[in-house]
């Protein structure tokens, strides 16, 4: 009998547990212009900070990088950025403060969830700020004020 009925509980709870599981279809957030018109709006609007660019040439660091994440509301605006990983603690939330505000300006195209419109996200892994050469500019006294570059 204790046996049967341990048959009988496990059948009812398994069956139980399958039919609580659901498909859950999500379908993350876009950008309007593609995932190239992102990363172009990015980097148009993201400038480097002079510190963090002395402090890495200082260092001999010539790249830094950064795993971001933008939040998308279920009307297509976002809401905010979060930082997920940094390669240098300079390279931080302030740096992409400025990224609020040009891309809350922005459409992009509501995530989903089940099909109903969902507050998602869209990572993008490797956003990077590098030095290609250092260059100082020193002020020539000949020639109105021109500069000379000095590699």
């Amino acid at each position: 009998m204790k046996k049967t009925l341990t048959c009988i509980l496990f059948a009812l709870f398994s069956t139980t547990f399958v039919l609580a599981q659901e498909t859950v279809t999500y379908q993350p957030a876009q950008y309007s212009d593609g995932p190239k018109g992102l990363v172009r709006r990015i980097s148009e609007n993201v400038n480097p900070d002079s510190r963090l660019l002395s402090q890495m040439d200082k260092e001999g660091i010539r790249e830094v990088s950064a795993t971001i994440g933008l939040i998308i509301n279920t009307k297509g605006k976002l809401v905010a950025i979060d930082l997920l990983q940094t390669s240098h603690p300079k390279f931080n939330e302030k740096y992409f403060e400025r990224l609020v505000k040009v891309l809350g300006k922005d459409e992009f195209i509501p995530g989903k969830i089940n099909g109903e419109p969902a507050v998602t996200s869209i990572v993008l892994k490797g956003i990077k700020l590098g030095i290609t050469s250092t260059v100082n500019y020193t002020k020539r006294k000949e020639g109105r004020g021109t500069f000379k570059m000095i590699r």
